[in-house]
């Protein structure tokens, strides 16, 4: 209760001529809602409790009239997208046993996956897993479950998605924005996420800038010597004013460590590989 309404209660009790302790005992007491009831807070009607979970899935299962498909439609996507957003497994298996479906999407056609990835709760992606979700159902801003957790950096459910099949959905624009500030961040993490689940790392930005150009240019070593050594960046790649990215690196010593490191990497890339022998073929 704020200080203005305790004011305005006390003027009241006092201008009905209430006894001092009637005064004091109503006080605490809740009369029009200006006080918040913690005991009644608990079987306030809510998405979240389990009886309404129960009791709209069951409706939601009946497919009597048109009214209930209206509900279905409307209600479905609402509520399981609010149970996986607070990583509930419990409420979830009660909505399976209704026949919910769970590729239902709400109004940003965000389905309970995208949900999950979002708040990085692994154990409701495994569980959808098993219900056998679209794994690359895409929202209404273009982007896919994996690229969810890719923003967000969650590495066990990226590894999760991709070695089931999940792909990197996003539009150009959205990538390149991520590739530019895990470049100017250093962040090494998101930019392996991203390698390792066959996403392009080298979408440029509007001024044709790539991760490489604001890693270099923000002296991120790690992060340019990640990209030399363990991916096929094309180091050759210019921006608008014609830079590539180890022009970008003011440091002559640095410059011509990363120059060498890439003229090393290069030239072993173009060596044939030796053939490994069939298991057949070894003499034990």
């Amino acid at each position: 209760m704020t200080l203005e309404c305790c004011y305005a209660k006390l003027s009241y009790l006092l201008g009905k001529g209430y006894s001092a302790d009637k005064v004091k005992t109503m006080l605490v007491n809740n009369m029009r809602g200006e006080l918040t009831d913690l005991k009644r807070q608990k079987d306030v009607f809510s998405l979240k409790n389990s009886n309404l979970v129960r009791a709209i899935a069951k409706v939601l299962n009946s497919k009597e009239t048109e009214d209930y498909k209206l509900i279905s439609q409307t209600i479905q996507p609402v509520l399981v997208n609010s149970i996986a957003s607070t990583g509930d497994l419990s409420q979830l298996a009660q909505l399976k046993e209704e026949g919910v479906d769970f590729n239902c999407v709400d109004y940003r056609a965000r389905s309970a996956l995208h949900i999950a990835c979002i708040h990085g709760y692994f154990e409701v992606v495994k569980f959808l897993l098993k219900e056998k979700v679209n794994l690359d159902k895409i929202d209404s801003t273009g982007v896919s479950p994996l690229y969810h957790a890719i923003m967000r950096n969650h590495g066990n459910i990226v590894a999760l998605l991709f070695n089931r099949g999940a792909s990197v959905h996003a539009p150009n624009e959205k990538l390149a924005k991520l590739l530019c500030i895990c470049g100017f961040e250093g962040d090494i993490s998101r930019v392996r996420l991203l390698k390792e689940c066959e996403a392009n790392i080298e979408i440029a930005d509007y001024d044709l800038r790539t991760v490489a150009h604001l890693a270099a240019a923000e002296s991120h070593w790690d992060l340019v010597k990640y990209l030399i050594e363990h991916t096929d960046f094309n180091f050759q790649l210019k921006d608008r004013w014609g830079k590539t990215p180890l022009d970008e690196i003011q440091d002559p010593k640095m410059r011509a460590e990363c120059e060498e490191l890439l003229k090393l990497e290069r030239k072993s890339e173009k060596l044939p590989r030796q053939l490994q022998p069939e298991v057949d073929d070894i003499q034990l």
